[in-house]
């Protein structure tokens, strides 16, 4: 190999971490917003339908409302949760922060040298195999910026 190959390999790193980590955060502000707001809604539900039966009297204007409203408070939750589920969140913070890891570890290893050149564009490809979601988002920015040069 080349040792030309290996100089693109570092500002490849670099893309890699920045695009990845980027998708990292989105990914987890998701993940936490509606992890929380099923929290949140799901409390408020059992805790307005807990007293109302503690009570033995609608804590809304009638019985009807008072139900309407539980009701309204715990299918938020259940479709917070659904979501989460259904869009992966959890899945997706986990495989980008086990790609980010090993992309960190790969640059660490190119920074202080000692492990052959193509043992390391070696370790990066396998890593983009590895990881095609997260690598889809890096080519999808770099398609984004040739266009964008392209103007």
């Amino acid at each position: 190999m080349a040792h030309s190959e290996t100089q693109h390999l570092e500002p490849a790193l670099d893309k890699a971490d920045t695009v990845i980590g980027k998708e990292l955060a989105r990914t987890r502000r998701q993940h936490r917003f509606l992890l929380l707001l099923a929290l949140l809604t799901g409390t408020v539900a059992t805790a307005l339908a807990g007293s109302a039966a503690a009570r033995g009297e609608a804590v809304a204007s009638s019985w009807p409302l008072t139900c309407w409203i539980v009701a309204a408070f715990t299918a938020t939750a259940s479709l917070s949760t659904g979501l989460i589920q259904q869009l992966g969140l959890a899945r997706g913070v986990a495989e980008r922060e086990a790609c980010l890891g090993r992309l960190h570890a790969l640059a660490v290893a190119l920074r202080l040298g000692g492990r052959a050149e193509e043992q390391l564009l070696q370790e990066y490809q396998e890593i983009v195999k590895d990881y095609p979601s997260c690598f889809s988002a890096v080519r999808l920015a770099n398609t984004r910026e040739a266009e964008g040069r392209g103007r």
